[in-house]
């Protein structure tokens, strides 16, 4: 017993002595970037409404070694069908997520993370009035997603991602494929 809480104590005193690489810190690289795409609904979602355009901003940052974090804050307005008491709904999304390359699968990344979902009716009261969107909806879910740089400059980055969504929504989660470009640049 006496060895494990000798190694509990020592270990992080070893690891702090470490000579860690300035690229390997977090937040010692920082990018923005702007993406745009189609939203795929799947399932009994599709029925319901229509593929949609979505725009997002994203803030993604060196987490450890080939690990980033990113944050994404996005909107898109979704068209509904007709037999659909209202029009569409607008929809803010957010979401926080970590990405991972291998060295043998360069410059491609996978990643996933957790979805925050803002949505309300569009339309006049009156449509929307005994719908459970008629006021602020939020749903959570959880996502992953591939991305693939397909330009690489030294300070500027585009390509394409993808990504599989799924919202805890009642009485079924709602699942969506969705498919982007983006232009990223590096602020550090």
């Amino acid at each position: 017993m006496k060895k494990i809480f000798g190694i509990l104590f020592l270990f992080p005193l070893w690891v702090s002595a470490q000579e860690i690489n300035l690229e390997e810190k977090a937040f010692s690289s920082v990018r923005l970037a702007g993406e745009a795409g189609f939203i795929y609904p799947l399932g009994d979602l599709r029925d319901a409404i229509e593929n949609s355009y979505y725009g997002l901003a994203e803030f993604r940052y060196r987490y450890r070694g080939s690990f980033w974090g990113f944050l994404q804050f996005g909107y898109s307005y979704v068209r509904t069908h007709d037999w659909v008491e209202f029009p569409g709904v607008h929809q803010f999304n957010g979401r926080v997520g970590l990405d991972v390359s291998a060295e043998w699968i360069r410059p491609l990344r996978f990643g996933g993370g957790f979805s925050c979902v803002w949505l309300r009716a569009d339309g006049t009261d009156k449509e929307v009035e005994n719908t459970e969107l008629s006021s602020n909806e939020s749903e959570f879910g959880w996502f992953a997603r591939a991305d693939l740089p397909i330009l690489i400059l030294e300070n500027y980055q585009a390509g394409v991602r993808l990504y599989g969504e799924q919202i805890w929504s009642l009485p079924e989660a709602s699942t969506s494929i969705w498919f982007g470009i983006y232009v990223e640049r590096r602020l550090w």
